[in-house]
């Protein structure tokens, strides 16, 4: 206090003040403006409340039409011209808001100019004979169409089949990929499981869906659940990695001796599926090795993160994430 009032000597002699009373008047003014300011924004006087407050970088949508009746809509944070691209693509159940958590780190100072965002905010309806490796041979890919920078490109996608396929078959189109908590097929009763989802959200309503989904995503102690039983996960969770292995391979897709190039980073939260989750993947990851020693290919596990660890465990989530970016 004493190092301030020295400083607004001069100011307050300027004024013919004491310093003590130029203190109180300074408090006023702020307390004064900090009330007035609440009261405006309580009363919502400019009508705003509700408008998304812009990211500081220049932001557009996309809508891909991939085929008939099939769109994807996406949408891009551009922070230099030259920058290279990190594309994210959210979760079923999700839209694009769920990557507002860690899009500033990103962004921030630190690391822009580095990285262009993409977000991709909805995935095409599912095709009932076909997978996602195959629609990428299908139909033009969401990201060559985007990114002007493909030497560079960098991928970070969910569902992990589309991830990890995508790095397979267009080696030279990306440094690296992340598949987040994924079982990217279909796990016995999983079917059944999805029929009793739309059930609920046709009967009781969406906000009821998402209520039972939350809990089973952010199972205790996450930061963001209510400490409903991971079960429903877990059992989808038991055999993430034989499942994925299979139907990549019935496409085409070697995963295990696909190029050595790509960077793979199977990030999984340790609530999810009770832990199951981050077992399947730390076992494809030992698998992939053994088949090709020369795979980078790496498998952190964080604690105390449910299936969206880029939600409730934000900080952790890019410090595994900064790193491998950074050994792009």
């Amino acid at each position: 206090m004493s190092d301030l009032q020295q400083h607004l000597q001069p100011l307050a002699s300027s004024v013919n003040l004491d310093v003590a009373d130029l203190l109180v008047e300074a408090a006023a003014v702020v307390a004064t403006y900090n009330m007035v300011s609440r009261f405006l924004v309580s009363l919502d006087i400019a009508g705003s409340s509700d408008d998304v407050v812009p990211w500081p970088v220049d932001s557009t949508e996309h809508t891909i039409e991939l085929a008939p009746n099939v769109n994807i809509h996406a949408i891009t944070l551009v922070t230099h011209p030259n920058a290279p691209w990190i594309a994210f693509s959210n979760s079923l159940l999700t839209d694009e808001g769920m990557w507002e958590w860690i899009v500033p780190h990103i962004i921030a100072p630190a690391v822009s100019p580095e990285l262009a965002v993409q977000r991709h905010l909805q995935h095409p309806p599912p095709f009932s004979t076909r997978s996602w490796p195959v629609v990428c041979f299908a139909a033009p890919c969401t990201i060559p169409l985007l990114a002007h920078d493909l030497a560079h490109l960098i991928s970070i996608l969910i569902p992990g089949a589309a991830a990890l396929a995508f790095g397979a078959l267009y080696p030279t189109l990306t440094e690296g990929v992340i598949s987040c908590d994924t079982g990217p097929k279909t796990a016995p009763g999983n079917a059944e499981a999805w029929q009793e989802r739309i059930a609920l959200a046709k009967t009781k309503g969406i906000e009821e869906l998402a209520s039972v989904t939350v809990d089973r995503w952010f199972p205790s102690p996450s930061k963001c659940g209510q400490g409903a039983s991971p079960l429903s996960s877990s059992e989808q969770a038991l055999s993430c990695r034989d499942d994925l292995l299979k139907p990549l391979s019935e496409d085409g897709v070697d995963l295990l001796h696909s190029d050595v190039k790509t960077k793979v980073l199977l990030v999984a939260g340790e609530l999810d599926g009770g832990g199951k989750v981050a077992a399947g993947m730390k076992g494809l990851r030992e698998k992939w090795l053994e088949a090709t020693p020369a795979a980078k290919v790496d498998s952190p596990r964080l604690p105390g993160a449910g299936h969206l660890p880029m939600i409730d465990e934000t900080e952790k989530y890019w410090e595994v994430v900064s790193a491998f970016l950074k050994g792009l």
